[in-house]
């Protein structure tokens, strides 16, 4: 595990913010120079800690729909579900866990069709799934920026 320290999580925290500022604004505002400042977000890359991607807003590129799916499996195919909806571009968050459901998968929607259409050929259709209950959120207060 690699080992993140203060000025680590403070060059994180501004980039978080915006992933384009440049080296030299951000060794202005932690005190370290470019230099170390650029070694550290190439440090933290290779180390897997940090990604940087591009994320929009789902809303302004046609995916208005936010839909959380609950999944009861049965068995021991977990895994297999898992494998399953991984690789569907639709998931953008998905994981195994504990209580009531054993896989909660968040996804985008261009409209209501598709959503049953996924349901349909995907979950309902999938080995394993014994119950899903579905949500559509009404609201994305916080965490509204991903992946299409």
């Amino acid at each position: 595990m690699a080992k993140v320290d203060e000025i680590d999580l403070q060059i994180i925290r501004l980039l978080q913010k915006d992933a384009r500022v440049s080296s030299e604004v951000l060794s202005g505002k932690i005190h370290a120079s470019p230099t170390t400042i650029r070694r550290r977000i190439r440090e933290l890359i290779e180390s897997r800690v940090l990604r940087v991607v591009a994320l929009v807003d789902p809303d302004h590129v046609g995916f208005p729909y936010s839909v959380i799916f609950a999944l009861k499996v049965s068995g021991n195919k977990l895994e297999e579900v898992l494998k399953t909806l991984d690789m569907r571009e639709e998931i953008k968050w998905l994981v195994a866990s504990t209580g009531r459901f054993d896989v909660l998968a968040f996804a985008r929607f261009r409209n209501t069709d598709d959503i049953s259409k996924f349901l349909q050929i995907f979950v309902y259709n999938t080995e394993g799934v014994s119950n899903c209950e579905t949500f559509v959120c009404l609201q994305v207060k916080k965490g509204r920026y991903t992946q299409v």
